[in-house]
């Protein structure tokens, strides 16, 4: 490359995609001796960074890291969407896959699914689950409609923020990926007490 390659990351930085898309490119800025510029876009379910990439010329020097929401959901989330995931890209290489667990916040009395069923359920009030992707918006949507009780989403630009109220208590659970959690697990401040699989 002639000039540095600017890497698009359709979220916050500390989402498990930005995590991940930092150290794939620092062992490719390694072995390569190219330049990599990490750029996050996060907001409108990875429209923002999508449509950025979209519209960039197609010489290389731009790369998205393409996920689920951007590539798979948003399609059947969104009417419209401002780029086409089929024509406007080309994919080359699949990076990860990340595993999803339903989580709360760490002094939260919940100790299963069952227990968030069981008082959702009970409560008759809608609990609240946050997102700062699509496949935490459906993985908790799906929880929800198949545990028969009420829940309000939230949306988020990106996950981070999202982990910060769930550990606040402003928000009752999430699903979120374990690269993004980590930190909040290890610390206590939010606890997992399901796998999320497929």
């Amino acid at each position: 490359p002639s000039k540095p390659i600017r890497v698009v990351v359709p979220f916050a930085v500390g989402s498990g995609t930005d995590i991940l898309t930092r150290v794939v490119f620092e062992e490719m800025q390694k072995s390569m001796g190219a330049n990599f510029i990490v750029d996050n876009k996060p907001g409108a379910s990875a429209q923002i960074a999508a449509d950025f990439v979209a519209k960039s010329a197609p010489d290389g020097y731009t790369i998205f890291m393409g996920t689920n929401t951007a590539m798979s959901a948003n399609p059947f989330l969104f009417k419209k969407l401002p780029y086409d995931p089929n024509k406007d890209f080309t994919p080359i290489a699949r990076v990860n896959y990340f595993v999803f667990v339903l989580a709360v916040s760490g002094p939260s009395t919940y100790k299963s699914a069952q227990d968030v069923v069981d008082r959702a359920r009970a409560s008759g009030t809608p609990l609240t689950y946050g997102f700062g992707n699509s496949t935490g918006q459906v993985g908790a949507a799906h929880f929800a409609r198949g545990g028969k009780f009420a829940a309000t989403p939230i949306a988020y630009k990106s996950t981070p923020p999202a982990l910060t109220d769930l550990s606040s208590g402003q928000i009752d659970f999430i699903f979120v990926d374990l690269a993004a959690s980590q930190s909040y697990l290890k610390g206590g401040r939010i606890r997992a007490i399901a796998v999320q699989s497929d």
